[in-house]
């Protein structure tokens, strides 16, 4: 018997969108360019917000070197970044994923489901490690973090729990 393909999978063969942004816009049904282009504008708007951080927390941004985007699905994130970082990897276990986000992706935007070597002077992640089981997240995280080179910036989300 085959084994029953991950939830992820489903997800993106169905309702890609859908399953990054809970919004009935950005159901299968609804996507057409200009919905695509609200998602996307939803990534530009988050990496913003995390760039706003870094210039008030650090006085500095990353603009130089490669960035990591940690489960970047369909590339939501990967795409805004790669407007203000010369090279950018999105990483995620799900190929289905992958095929989606290879579709409007960025020539400076590479797209893999091997988590690659690095070294990275951004390492990113939003709304992903809640998805991973707690052990697999904690080691998922050591090794990008391994990846990153000296005086590297992180941006990533975690819940939190006791």
């Amino acid at each position: 018997m085959a084994e029953r393909p991950h939830d992820w999978e489903i997800i993106a063969s169905r309702d890609p969108f859908f399953g990054v942004i809970v919004s009935e816009e950005f159901r299968a049904k609804h996507i057409d360019a200009n919905a695509k282009r609200r998602f996307y504008a939803t990534g530009d708007t988050d990496i913003a917000q995390v760039l706003s951080w870094f210039d008030a927390d650090f006085g500095a941004r990353p603009t130089q070197g490669e960035a990591l985007d940690i489960g970047c699905g369909v590339g939501r994130l990967s795409y805004a970044i790669a407007r203000v970082m010369p090279k950018v990897t999105g990483y995620d276990v799900w190929e289905s994923m992958i095929r989606v986000a290879g579709e409007s992706a960025p020539p400076n935007l590479t797209l893999t489901t091997q988590l690659p070597a690095g070294p990275f002077s951004w390492i990113n992640s939003y709304i992903v490690f809640q998805h991973i089981p707690p052990a697999e997240g904690v080691a998922l995280l050591g090794s990008c973090l391994d990846r990153a080179a000296p005086g590297a910036f992180a941006s990533v989300q975690i819940t939190g729990w006791r």
